[in-house]
Parts: structure tokens; sequence; C-alpha cells
């Protein structure tokens, strides 16, 4: 298995840890081709993966989706205090790995939002304590992790997160959200999260 983000290997960022955070970023699919190629050249040995005897179809995902809404769990869980509530909006493939990893390293109460019954039966099935449309929700809630990142997500964490709360967009969309006084609650934190490493 390929590792997703290649570094330059010598900066800051690289030395931390956080390839996918380097300025010269490299994404196999992205920058570099090779997201959908039978075989892939890549600088160094060390972003090969050993799959250890699993499948490379069960191991794949793991490389983008599963890193990517870890790394964005591991974060937001200084946010969540015990007992605190989690919204996660949209449970495609990263949505739902995040309900999962939510699961497994919080205590959480875990809310997930789609549009799509058949994703939100997904959700509740992977541990969600609730699957609900957008309409059906009220705040006040600690994280909202937006999956998909489009202007109506956005206003929609706005609204539901609380002071001192935190709203985190990992989705690709090109939504924005006006971040001021009146708009988002007082000392909300804003942030984004790529990749995991």
């Amino acid at each position: 298995l390929v590792h997703q983000s290649w570094g330059c290997g010598r900066c800051a960022i690289c030395l931390r840890g956080e390839e996918q955070l380097c300025p010269d970023v490299a994404e196999a699919g992205f920058e570099r081709p090779g997201g959908y190629a039978e075989k892939v050249l890549v600088p160094s040995r060390k972003y090969l993966i050993p799959l250890d005897g699993l499948s490379p179809e069960r191991a794949a995902p793991l490389t983008d989706a599963g890193s990517t809404a870890y790394r964005a769990v591991r974060r937001a869980m200084a946010f969540l205090p015990s007992g605190g509530r989690v919204v996660l909006i949209g449970v495609g493939a990263l949505g739902q790995f995040g309900v999962q990893f939510l699961r497994l390293l919080t205590a959480a109460e875990v809310i997930a939002v789609d549009v799509c019954d058949a994703k939100l039966a997904r959700a509740a099935e992977l541990g969600a304590h609730r699957a609900v449309r957008a309409e059906q929700l009220t705040g006040p809630v600690d994280v909202v992790l937006d999956f998909v990142c489009e202007a109506d997500t956005l206003a929609l964490a706005a609204r539901l997160t609380q002071p001192g709360g935190l709203i985190m967009r990992i989705g690709s969309g090109e939504g924005w959200l006006r971040f001021g006084r009146g708009v988002v609650p007082p000392e909300v934190t804003f942030t984004s999260a790529r990749g995991g490493s």
C-alpha cells in the first residue's frame, strides 16, 4: 500500500511527521499521477505500508478516507469533554470512518447528518447515536466535523456550535463561512484537516 502524501522530507513540518502539510506536498492522484494506477513510482520505501495479510481492497480506503477521518477525530478530541456532543455532517466514506473513530476513541454522543437515507442508516449501523437530517438537529454541540464543506453546511455548523467549541472543515467542498462577531458564537475555533500522516 502506498502512503497518500509525500513531502520534501527536510522541512520542520515533515520532520515532525506531518508531510501532508508540507508546502511541497505531492499526493498520488492529485499533484502526481497514480491515484488509480495499477503501479505507482514512490520516492522512497518509507512511503510503502505493508499489508500484513489485509486485502488491498480493504486497505486502500485507509490511506485517504481512513487517515483523514482519524486525524480529524484525534484533533477534535481536545474539544470533546466527557459526555460531549459531536455532529458529523456528511456520512459518505470519510464520515463513516469518522463515526467509527469517534465511537472507538471518545465517549461523546455522535450525531450523523446527511441528506441520503441509506447513508443515515449506515451511520446508525456503524454506531452513531443518532442519524438525522439537518432540520432535525438542535444545538448546542461541542464539535461539528463538516465532511461536505458547502456554504449551507458551514452555516449549519455555525448555528450548532456552542461558545468555545470547534468547527472543522474536512471535505473538499468550496463553501465558505463569514467568521465574525454575531455570525459564530464567541471563541469558537474554526480549523481544517488535511489527510493523515
